[in-house]
């Protein structure tokens, strides 16, 4: 299994406003990025947070894992989950894994929040990180990578690329610890 993680952040590290932030600072040409990875992924992961803010039409015939210590509540408020083929998950990895794992799929797409990066990169999880810097400062906000130390993470830049004229979207390979 090779699970991508891609997020937009500022140049001081956030993702989000808050928790309402409709992540409509972003452009165009990540947006479109955005839609190509997941497009070429099998699985989409979403914490809660971030799976309340993302428009729905976003996430039309999208398979999604939604990780959540709400399973129940949202299976109430989204009843018809099963035939979207959205999954409601508690946040612990192994069983998310084990899930992906029985399904057959092998191409994962982690896209946030702060809280679920943080999860997957501290169970040793995510082999790429797409991180796309947009020119804001929000010198507040949810991080990319949560508020819990994850220690060191080892990775190797393997391509960067400009988005118009003042976004760079950095992709890395993250150096698993054996």
């Amino acid at each position: 299994m090779y699970i991508t993680l891609k997020m937009i952040q500022t140049l001081d590290g956030s993702i989000a406003r808050n928790n309402e932030d409709k992540l409509d600072w972003g452009s165009k040409l990540d947006k479109q990025g955005f839609k190509k990875v997941r497009l070429q992924n099998e699985i989409m992961i979403l914490g809660a947070t971030t799976f309340e803010v993302t428009p729905k039409g976003f996430l039309k015939d999208q398979k999604l894992i939604i990780v959540t210590s709400r399973v129940d509540s949202f299976k109430s408020k989204y009843p018809d989950w099963e035939s979207k083929n959205w999954f409601f998950m508690e946040p612990k990895t192994q069983g998310i894994i084990d899930f992906i794992e029985s399904k057959g799929i092998t191409k994962v797409l982690l896209a946030g929040g702060g809280r679920t990066n943080n999860l997957f990169l501290a169970a040793n999880l995510v082999d790429e990180i797409q991180l796309t810097l947009s020119p804001y400062i929000f010198n507040s906000g949810i991080t990319t990578f949560g508020s819990i130390n994850l220690g060191k993470i080892d990775l190797e830049l393997v391509r960067t690329e400009t988005l118009g004229e003042s976004e760079l979207l950095l992709v890395y390979k993250v150096k698993k610890v054996l």
